[in-house]
């Protein structure tokens, strides 16, 4: 429910965007729940929507973008975006069966946008529009994550971010990660800002 307020705080229309967001959940079986007047939706996707939805407040029309997603986890997040905008390419970091899965789900929802598989113990350097990741980047240790960050973040034009370590360590998650003073330290200049909502309490963005 707290995504759904997120979303139409943003000033988007939640009955739309739930048809968006509806095939993500015709494979895999996963669990759905009533939202008031809603369509049965799972959680995650609203998740994905609310996402995708920030990055458009936040960044304006994705509209062909070349974006990279560092740990994507089954493809939802790039599911929702194909579906939303003609994106001009997206590329994925993670390791080889996550990869596999993604594209085999991707094949089962009718996603028409094939995204490229990158090789996540060789970051290639490169600038790219936008970076994206839902906290996997956060989970990485930290001289995995200075890689990333000298070699595709800190080169491309726009980031998105959720983390949930480094900033401060009530879920224990900060061990063995960069903390954010030299994460910034890459990324000048950066702006922080609250996860809306706060799923755990050393998250933001």
């Amino acid at each position: 429910q707290n995504y759904i307020n997120r979303i139409e705080n943003l000033g988007f229309d939640i009955h739309e965007l739930i048809k968006i967001g509806l095939p993500n959940d015709f494979y895999g079986n996963p669990r759905t729940y009533k939202f008031n007047s809603l369509p049965k939706i799972s959680p995650t996707t609203l998740r994905y929507l609310a996402v995708a939805c920030e990055l458009q407040a936040t960044f304006g029309s994705l509209e062909n973008l070349d974006i990279i997603e560092i740990g994507a986890g089954y493809g939802g997040q790039l599911a929702i975006l194909s579906r939303m905008y003609n994106l001009q390419s997206y590329s994925i970091y993670d390791l080889p069966q996550a990869q596999e899965l993604i594209g085999h789900y991707l094949d089962s929802i009718g996603v028409a946008l094939e995204p490229r598989m990158l090789d996540i113990d060789h970051v290639t350097p490169g600038s790219h529009d936008l970076i994206i990741s839902n906290y996997a980047f956060s989970e990485l240790p930290n001289d995995i994550q200075r890689k990333y960050l000298t070699n595709t973040l800190a080169k491309s034009t726009k980031g998105y971010l959720i983390m949930n370590s480094g900033k401060s360590n009530e879920t224990g998650r900060s061990h063995g990660k960069l903390d954010l003073s030299e994460i910034r330290s890459f990324l000048p200049p950066s702006k922080l800002i609250p996860e809306i909502p706060l799923t755990s309490p050393d998250n933001y963005v």
